[in-house]
C-alpha cells in the first residue's frame, strides 16, 4: 500500500469572514482547524502538514501541540494555488498527497478514513480519488505520486480542481452520505446552528433534507 501524506490548506486571509481569523472561531469549543486536524490524523496518514501564512504565530500556536509539521508559506497572499504547492514540497516525493482544507470541520471522520482506505489501496501513482455525496465532489481530494509535479505548477488561485477536470480517465470516486464533504467556513453566518450540536464523529449535522 502506498504511502500518504496529508497537506492541511490554512493560509488563507478569511477575508469574507470580517476582522476573525475563521480557523480559531470555535464550535463545540474547539476551534474550526483543531476539529479539522483532529479528523485527517484519525484517517492515519503516514505524514500531516499544515500550511499557514508566514508568521501566522497564532495558528502556529494552534497546531503546535499536534505530530504534525507545520509549513511556513510566504507568499500564500497570491492564492490557494501558492500554499498547495508550498505543502506538496515539503512531503516526501514518493508519497501519494491527500488534499485537505482547514475550513472544513464538517467532513465526517468515517469519510476521512474510507478516501484513506481507497487512496492506500490504490494500484497506480495516476489515481485522483475524492468523495462524492449526491453526485457532487467534494472534499478531500487525493493524488497519485505522479501528479507531484501537476501540482508543483499551480499558481494564485488555481488549486488542485484544475488537476481533476483535466484527468476525468483517472479519477476514482468514493461514495459517502455525507454532506459535510460540501460543506465549508466562508463567512459568520455558515457557523450557524453549530454552536448548540456535538462534533462528536457522528454525522450530527445531516438535515432530512440531506438525505
Amino acid at each position: 500500500m502506498g504511502e500518504v501524506s496529508a497537506l492541511i490548506l490554512a493560509a488563507g486571509r478569511s477575508t469574507r469572514f470580517g476582522k476573525k481569523d475563521k480557523l480559531r472561531e470555535q464550535i463545540d469549543g474547539k476551534p474550526i482547524l483543531s476539529h479539522v486536524i483532529d479528523r485527517v490524523l484519525s484517517a492515519g496518514p503516514d505524514r500531516c502538514f499544515v500550511v499557514v501564512r508566514a508568521g501566522d504565530q497564532d495558528l502556529i500556536d494552534l497546531c503546535t501541540p499536534y505530530s504534525i509539521t507545520i509549513v511556513s508559506c510566504a507568499d500564500a497572499f497570491l492564492g490557494m494555488g501558492h500554499s498547495l504547492r508550498a505543502g506538496v514540497k515539503a512531503a516526501p516525493i514518493h508519497h501519494r498527497l491527500l488534499v485537505c482544507l482547514g475550513d472544513m470541520p464538517f467532513v465526517a471522520p468515517e469519510t476521512m478514513r474510507v478516501v484513506m482506505a481507497a487512496v492506500r489501496r490504490s494500484d497506480h501513482e495516476n489515481a485522483i480519488i475524492f468523495p462524492v455525496h449526491k453526485n457532487r465532489r467534494g472534499h478531500p481530494a487525493a493524488f497519485g505520486a505522479n501528479h507531484r509535479e501537476s501540482l508543483l505548477s499551480l499558481s494564485g488561485d488555481s488549486g488542485a480542481a484544475s488537476l481533476i477536470t483535466a484527468n476525468p480517465a483517472q479519477c476514482q470516486r468514493v461514495p459517502v452520505i455525507d454532506p459535510g464533504i460540501h460543506r465549508d467556513i466562508d463567512r459568520p453566518e455558515d457557523l450557524a446552528g453549530s454552536a448548540d450540536r456535538r462534533l462528536d464523529g457522528t454525522a450530527w449535522w445531516i438535515r432530512t433534507t440531506d438525505l
